[in-house]
């Protein structure tokens, strides 16, 4: 099934080949693709000049070979602003999360279009220890966040809690504390600047949340926390971590994207 799926997802893929933003399929081939149709998340390995130019890029995901060319050729364009460490613009190394569309054109065809980021692209750049910290008791929405610092070699020290300012309940005072007292038991990847890696200041978030079962803490918006990814909290608590991460000392922010890639077609 997965090999069949490979093939049709091939044939979608023409749309770079020439040029252009849509694929022209037979009416067999294009029905047999709407299965197809739907978001798809693209791991995005990704090496950055001092400029803030693309020097590399490595697309990783279920899809073939056709569409992981298409899209390192048009994230190869992209541009952004330059990581900027102890003051000087710096080359360095991160990946994003990508999510993209399958989508069917007026002609029969098909498209591949950018939905953006996925939220909060580090959430997936730590491994935490085995250790049931997901599930608690309280069904309220919380955000978490601690200042840590990180060393070359991935470890995370000195954890000071952010937020929330103060807490309402036991329950949410034991899980910042658990919280704290576990991160420096995560490797993380360590931060590179020129080639090198370094130590840093990082700020991790934590939204918490109640779902169907019980309450977890929130996949899309956990992680290491860059502005944009800020910006997805309630406002009250994006204003007090921006300040936060405005006063880091050599802190560990990957380059913010310049080029456009919200709802365009690669």
């Amino acid at each position: 099934m997965q090999k069949k799926k490979q093939a049709r997802l091939i044939v979608l893929c023409a749309i770079a080949m020439v040029g252009s933003a849509f694929a022209q399929t037979p009416p067999a081939q294009a029905g047999a693709a709407q299965s197809l149709e739907g978001t798809f998340v693209a791991k995005l390995e990704l090496a950055t000049a001092a400029d803030g130019s693309v020097s590399e890029v490595k697309a990783v995901g279920q899809f073939p070979d056709a569409v992981k060319q298409l899209i390192e050729k048009r994230v190869a364009t992209w541009r952004f602003a330059p990581m900027v460490w102890q003051g000087k613009p710096a080359s360095t190394r991160f990946y994003r999360f990508l999510r993209l569309q399958l989508v069917p054109t007026t002609s029969g065809g098909f498209a591949v279009r950018s939905r953006g980021f996925a939220a909060n692209s580090y959430a997936r750049e730590y491994s935490p220890p085995q250790a049931s910290w997901r599930w608690y008791a309280f069904r309220k929405h919380v955000v978490f966040a601690y200042r840590v610092a990180v060393t070359p070699q991935g470890q995370v020290t000195d954890v000071v809690a952010l937020l929330p300012e103060k807490h309402d309940s036991q329950q949410s005072k034991q899980f910042s504390r658990n919280i704290a007292q576990w991160l420096p038991n995560w490797r993380v990847k360590p931060f590179e600047a020129d080639g090198a890696p370094v130590a840093c200041q990082r700020i991790y978030i934590a939204e918490h949340g109640p779902d169907n079962v019980g309450t977890r803490i929130s996949q899309e918006l956990t992680g290491w926390a860059d502005e944009a990814d800020l910006q997805k909290l309630p406002a009250e608590d994006a204003q007090r971590l921006t300040q936060e991460l405005a006063k880091l000392q050599d802190g560990c922010q990957s380059p913010v994207l310049q080029t456009a890639i919200d709802d365009v077609v690669l």
